[in-house]
């Protein structure tokens, strides 16, 4: 499907489903499919550009404006993807500084989320993520003095510059803390899938090998099986420490240290859920009288 046809194809069916279902769909969420190394003899799809980005945010806006007027809500959420491809200040939020503090302007405000209702996909999930982290952080700040402490992270390369933003915010409000964070190259699935949900073990060992990693090294849950203590490839997390000769953690941070503050995004979650590959267009999910959409943009 080439760059036009699929703009087209994401306007008409947004006028679709605005015109046929609501009020009874509640809310579409709009995320960009992910694509793998793995695509032999496959369709093939094109990656979306800066540009692709700044035009599906604009169709967005088209429909949540017109929503807002009519139902007092947004309806239609663009996965946080979107946001960081397009890497442009949001309507409202004019870049008052330069650095890190561009990052936080890049997504809507939180009151433009409505409670977040596209939150299990992933939607909103890097904006609830600074909002809870500097919560914490503040409430962190009047209880603790930090002394020195270095330590580790990684993350995938979509939420880097986030979790970086929120690292160098931290190390403002306790300067004994350094946090070192690394964004982890996705070579098992390929370079394209950049969430951090998705990253294995075997490229977290070997981009990690040399590097400082101070006294612990923190792995966001997400990385794990569900109720186990191994990554997508079946690497064991205590095969990870022994290879980096590092201790590790992940989700059990003791409530009387001082690096609790930075346990809001580990615990919030620390980037952008995983997306399916080559999924069905839509997927609906009804919610007592009302219905919610996942809408997959090819």
């Amino acid at each position: 499907m080439q760059r036009d046809q699929r703009r087209q194809e994401l306007s008409h069916t947004l006028e679709d489903l605005y015109r046929e279902y609501r009020p009874a769909l509640q809310s579409v969420s709009v995320v960009p499919v992910g694509l793998t190394k793995f695509r032999e003899n496959l369709h093939k799809l094109l990656p979306f550009t800066k540009q692709d980005a700044r035009e599906v945010l604009a169709e967005i806006r088209k429909w949540q404006q017109k929503s807002e007027i009519e139902y007092g809500d947004h309806f239609v959420y663009a996965g946080d993807e979107w946001y960081l491809l397009a890497d442009e200040i949001q309507e409202g939020r004019e870049e008052n500084r330069t650095g890190t503090d561009r990052i936080d302007r890049i997504f809507p405000k939180e009151s433009d989320y409505d409670g977040y209702p596209q939150l299990e996909n992933g939607v909103g999930m890097l904006r609830l993520l600074i909002t809870e982290f500097r919560q914490a952080l503040e409430e962190q700040r009047k209880k603790f003095q930090a002394g020195e402490f270095v330590f580790s992270s990684v993350t995938g390369y979509a939420s880097y510059p986030v979790i970086r933003m929120l690292y160098a915010e931290l190390q403002q409000a306790f300067p004994g803390i350094h946090p070192l964070l690394y964004p982890v190259r996705n070579d098992f699935f390929g370079e394209r899938i950049t969430v951090t949900g998705l990253l294995t073990g075997q490229d977290i060992v070997k981009q990690l090998k040399g590097k400082e990693l101070g006294k612990v090294l923190f792995l966001p849950e997400n990385l794990l099986r569900s109720g186990e203590d191994y990554l997508l490839d079946d690497m064991a997390t205590g095969e990870i420490s022994r290879e980096l000769q590092v201790l590790w953690k992940w989700r059990e941070i003791p409530e009387e240290i001082w690096w609790r503050p930075f346990c809001a995004w580990q615990e919030a979650a620390a980037s952008i859920l995983p997306r399916q590959e080559e999924p069905t267009p839509m997927r609906f999910r009804r919610t007592g009288s009302a219905w919610k959409i996942r809408l997959y943009f090819l």
